[in-house]
């Protein structure tokens, strides 16, 4: 092992990832570790090779891909994985997402791996919505010497509803890169007005959340509704706009004009998206519907005036009135009068906006996740 900063850093390790095509978190994270001239292995399972794959390896890495399509290739990839960790013989294996954690750390326990963690990015979704699932869940959390949460939320779930004991969670926020969203070109902002006609609509709302009934989008709807008496011209953007709750959504939007709303399924350029927004909402049903809720983090590093609901990691530094508007849950009557003070005192949301950006970037610094997350290898 080589040592940095007082903390022991192994020299081989293998990181496993599934079903992340592209991702600007990974690939900050994998920018930092060749900065510091470290250089691991990665195997993606994916449907297809990831575009990810190929950003990673020109930084310097060592990636491996198997194609992965679910049940159907579950034993098959298992063993690959088995005889690649055999091959490799890593002193550490890092998981990321469901998948990747069950494979992964049970070939990496089979095989001995004396270092074995996963990064837990889903909250209370397996025990609300699908009970069956939580099983493999305990059974990921069994097969991890180490458990990262990426917020207090998840380290609390943990915990409560799954008993995993406090010395094995380590609490470590996801990490960005601050420029990356709040420093874009105009015409890349322009480019976006004109795909989306959006020249003619003032103000625009945002919201970037899939169509899933916790996300609380059908709370979104009715406040916007309201709002187009007192604004005609507004015009509400949904991205992501699919799920398993889109009958539901597509029915409430029959009650808005059509020319008051976009549904965007997906955009690839988030940064220039979001400074579309005059204001931008983001209202989980609950305070544990989150996980860590990126969206929370992307849109005050966009410095976007902001209407959230606390869930995930939103409830550990989210300030009511000091870096973004608070609201209760599942309250379209709340969403909407905050939405018309935002937009009646334009200043007060500008000052806001700017908090944010300087809380957000303070605490989640692609730095910091790397050098708590080498610091969970050497505990």
């Amino acid at each position: 092992m080589i040592t940095g900063n007082s903390v022991k850093v192994f020299k081989n390790w293998l990181y496993i990832i599934s079903y992340v095509n592209n991702s600007p978190g990974f690939y900050w994270y994998f920018k930092e570790l060749a900065d510091r001239g470290i250089f691991v292995k990665v195997l993606f399972l994916h449907w297809d090779e990831p575009e990810l794959q190929k950003k990673v390896e020109e930084l310097g890495h060592s990636c491996y891909y198997f194609r992965y399509r679910g049940k159907k290739d579950l034993v098959t990839v298992f063993w690959r994985v088995l005889r690649l960790i055999r091959k490799l013989k890593p002193e550490v294996v890092h998981t990321h997402l469901f998948d990747a954690s069950i494979i992964g750390l049970t070939a990496a326990r089979i095989t001995g791996v004396k270092i074995r963690v996963h990064t837990r990015h889903h909250a209370s979704q397996h025990h609300v919505y699908n009970p069956g699932t939580v099983k493999f869940d305990r059974l990921i959390n069994r097969s991890s010497t180490a458990i990262i949460a990426i917020s207090a939320n998840i380290r609390t779930l943990l915990i409560e509803k799954e008993h995993v004991h406090p010395s094995k969670i380590h609490v470590v926020y996801h990490g960005f890169d601050p420029g990356y969203f709040s420093e874009v070109g105009s015409e890349r902002i322009e480019a976006l007005r004109q795909k989306y006609n959006l020249v003619n609509h003032i103000p625009v709302i945002g919201v970037i959340s899939r169509y899933t009934h916790w996300k609380g989008i059908q709370f979104i709807i009715p406040a916007f509704k309201r709002m187009l008496a007192d604004y005609p011209d507004a015009l509400l953007f949904l991205a992501n706009a699919r799920g398993d709750y889109a009958a539901e959504i597509k029915e409430m939007l029959k009650e808005i004009p059509a020319t008051n709303y976009r549904e965007v399924d997906y955009e690839a350029d988030v940064p220039a998206m979001y400074a579309l927004f005059d204001v931008f909402v983001h209202v989980p049903v609950n305070d544990h519907a989150e996980a860590f809720g990126q969206t929370y983090v992307e849109a005050l590093l966009a410095k976007r005036t902001c209407i959230f609901t606390l869930s995930g990691i939103a409830a550990e530094f989210v300030a009511d009135g000091i870096n973004a508007l608070v609201v209760p849950y599942c309250d379209s009557d709340t969403i909407y009068e905050k939405l018309k003070w935002v937009l009646e005192h334009t200043q007060s949301g500008s000052q806001m906006a700017s908090k944010g950006f300087d809380d957000a970037s303070r605490l989640f610094g692609i730095e910091v996740l790397l050098t708590k997350t080498l610091a969970v290898y050497a505990a």
